[in-house]
């Protein structure tokens, strides 16, 4: 599989909750639930870390997300989606 890691943009936004969303209910399996249950960041932040050159994604070969990561703006770190 060819991954590339590239700055995230605004039309990314949804696609990066939903990586938040799938990543969250991980937690789930451990018993976690209130951190599955918690919402992803809103839209409107995912969009401004990313126009601030703050989020980064790591494509697959169509060039769809899979993976997240915001820097020293960030209130959570890195999410994967599988």
């Amino acid at each position: 599989m060819s991954v590339r890691i590239r700055p995230a943009t605004a039309e990314d936004g949804p696609r990066l909750q939903a990586i938040e969303r799938r990543a969250g209910e991980r937690f789930r399996t451990i018993g976690m639930d209130a951190v599955a249950d918690d919402e992803p960041p809103p839209l409107d932040l995912l969009i401004e870390a990313a126009a601030s050159g703050h989020c980064w994604v790591a494509t697959d070969s169509a060039d769809a997300p899979r993976s997240v990561r915001r820097t020293s703006r960030c209130r959570w770190i890195s999410t994967t989606a599988r």
